[in-house]
C-alpha cells in the first residue's frame, strides 16, 4: 500500500490567493494534547503585525521591510536605518543563509505587498486548532491590538446551550476591548473542517482567522475510492484560501460605502 496524504480543504472566499507565512515545508495537522483536567486549552495573543517584515531580530521588535521580486526570484530586506534612503536594501539568500532564513520565519508574506494585519500569535492565518469530538475547549484570547475591539467565532460549532460563547459582537457578548482578556468555553459539538474568525467590523478581512477542525480519534479513516473503500492516511494538511485587498479592509469597506450608498454581505 503506498503512501497516502489526506487534504482538509476550507474555501470561504472565491477569486482567492493564498495567504502564508514563509517557510520551505508545509507542517501536518496534529491532534492538540489536553490538559490535566481534560480540556483542551489555546492561548490566542491577537496583534497588528505588517506583512513583508520580520521582526525577530530585535528585542524591541522593531520591524524590517523584506521584497520579493518575482522575475529574478530574489528576496531582499530594507536598511532598517530611517536616516537613508527608503528603498536601501540588501540582498538575502533564506535557502543558504541560515540568518536570513532565521528573520523569513516571522515574515507574513499574503500578496508580497506590505500592509497591516491583525495576526494570531504572530501569524495570520492561525495555527489550526485540532481537538475530539465532544471535548471540552478553552480559548483564552488576550487582544494587544491597540485601539481595537474584537472577538472571536468558532464557525461550524453548535454550542447548544452556550450561546452566550458564540462571539458576536454586540448581540452575544460586549467585545474584547485593546489590551483586554476573554474566554471562550464549549463544546466541540460537530465533526468536520470548520474555522474560527473574528467577529466585530473587519477584524476578519484582516487576518483574523484559522482553522479548526474535530475529528474523531477512534476513526481517522477517509474514503479513498466510489466502492466505500476507506483508509488512514499518514499524515493530513489543511488549506485555507482567502480573498486578498492590495489596501487595509477597513478602508476597502468605507470607500464601497461611500460609492454605493452602502455595502451588502451576501453569507
Amino acid at each position: 500500500m503506498g503512501l497516502r496524504i489526506g487534504y482538509r480543504f476550507l474555501i470561504f472566499a472565491i477569486l482567492a490567493k493564498f495567504s502564508v507565512g514563509y517557510q520551505k515545508y508545509a507542517q501536518p495537522i496534529k491532534l492538540s494534547q489536553p490538559e490535566k483536567d481534560g480540556t483542551y486549552a489555546f492561548d490566542m495573543v491577537i496583534t497588528r503585525k505588517l506583512t513583508m517584515s520580520f521582526h525577530n531580530d530585535n528585542v524591541y521588535l522593531h520591524g524590517t521591510p523584506v521584497d520579493y521580486d518575482p522575475k529574478t526570484m530574489r528576496w531582499s530586506k530594507r536598511d532598517p536605518d530611517q536616516t537613508v534612503d527608503c528603498f536601501a536594501n540588501y540582498a538575502m539568500n533564506p535557502n543558504t543563509n541560515p540568518q536570513d532564513a532565521s528573520a523569513m520565519e516571522d515574515v507574513l508574506t499574503y500578496d508580497g505587498l506590505h500592509k497591516r494585519v491583525l495576526a494570531v500569535n504572530g501569524i495570520s492565518p492561525g495555527l489550526p486548532i485540532v481537538v475530539p469530538y465532544n471535548s471540552s475547549v478553552l480559548l483564552r484570547v488576550r487582544n494587544q491590538a491597540l485601539m481595537d475591539s474584537l472577538s472571536i467565532h468558532v464557525h461550524g460549532i453548535d454550542k447548544h446551550g452556550m450561546w452566550f460563547m458564540d462571539g458576536v459582537s454586540y448581540v452575544q457578548q460586549c467585545p474584547i476591548h485593546s489590551t483586554n482578556y476573554f474566554e471562550y468555553r464549549f463544546i466541540a459539538d460537530n465533526k468536520g473542517t470548520h474555522w474560527y474568525h473574528g467577529h466585530m467590523q473587519t477584524d476578519r478581512g484582516d487576518g483574523l482567522y484559522g482553522s479548526f477542525i474535530v475529528v474523531d480519534p477512534n476513526d481517522r479513516s477517509v474514503p479513498v475510492d466510489t466502492t466505500g473503500k476507506r483508509e488512514i492516511p499518514s499524515r493530513e494538511y489543511v488549506v485555507m484560501i482567502a480573498a486578498m485587498w492590495e489596501e487595509q479592509y477597513r478602508y476597502l469597506q468605507f470607500s464601497l460605502t461611500i460609492r454605493a450608498g452602502g455595502i451588502k454581505t451576501i453569507c
